[in-house]
């Protein structure tokens, strides 16, 4: 059975990295990506109505049929598209707007924390 090991991190850094606008702690991130896996993508992409539409336009989606995937769902996509080379081009622009709202995200906290 393989050990798990725990990263000690000093409270300085901790508060240090919080101060900077970043998680204190490096599990935080991996529990966000994995709570963005289950996320409907209609919901997730909300604000991003217009764009929503080309990037599934780039994945051959409907939208019907995209009212029932996650982010995870559209992440497999683009990833599978992407290894292919008759659709990498859809591919990389379906990944620069699935990314949209965390570069929303990363300007508004850029922006608070300079």
């Amino acid at each position: 059975m393989k050990k798990s090991r725990i990263n000690r991190i000093p409270l300085n850094e901790r508060l240090n990295n919080i101060n900077k606008g970043y998680a204190g702690d490096e599990a935080y991130n991996t529990e966000a990506i994995i709570r963005f896996a289950n996320i409907p993508i209609m919901e997730y992409l909300g604000a991003f109505h217009l764009e929503c539409g080309g990037m599934l336009r780039s994945l051959h989606i409907k939208r019907a049929d995209a009212q029932h995937m996650t982010y995870q769902d559209i992440a497999k996509r683009i990833y599978t598209m992407y290894h292919s080379e008759e659709n990498k081009r859809d591919a990389i622009r379906a990944m620069k707007i699935l990314v949209k709202p965390f570069n929303r995200c990363f300007e508004e906290r850029n922006q608070y924390y300079g």
